[in-house]
């Protein structure tokens, strides 16, 4: 495969990682989101890379709780406390659901990390166009 394709499938996967980054990061304050986590592999006789899958990161999430009336964590924290202070009765118990698993400090991490290797691909491709320039131009 030519310089063209191989840093053509590494701008492709690495698009790929960039996407899933941001699903992550949109999802930051989701209840339940599990982060995505994009797999690479060399693509088939050394033709670059490609994406072998996305996988669900099913660790690091924190347990919170699910209230209709108000999904902060925070307030419904303050919320139990004023009515504890105030001597009423809680009138619904919230329900114990996951909160979101994604961790800002290495979504970033893996951006710059993306970033990078988009960057390089990106000299690649200008450095070819410049080689088949200049080929062009001694030829004609």
């Amino acid at each position: 495969m030519s310089i063209m394709g191989i840093a053509s499938s590494a701008l492709n996967a690495y698009s790929v990682g960039v996407m899933s980054i941001a699903n992550n990061v949109a999802n930051v304050n989701t209840n339940g989101f599990q982060a995505g986590r994009v797999q690479y592999q060399d693509a088939p006789y050394g033709n670059g890379v490609q994406v072998a899958g996305i996988t669900k990161e099913t660790s690091g999430a924190v347990p919170g709780f699910d209230d209709p009336n108000n999904t902060s964590v925070g307030a419904q924290e303050a919320a139990r406390e004023a009515e504890a202070q105030a001597a009423m009765p809680v009138t619904h118990a919230p329900t114990p659901q996951e909160l979101s698993n994604v961790q800002l400090e290495r979504e970033f991490t893996d951006l710059i990390s993306h970033e990078n290797a988009i960057s390089a691909n990106a000299v690649l491709v200008r450095t070819y166009d410049d080689m088949m320039g200049t080929m062009i131009d001694v030829v004609v």
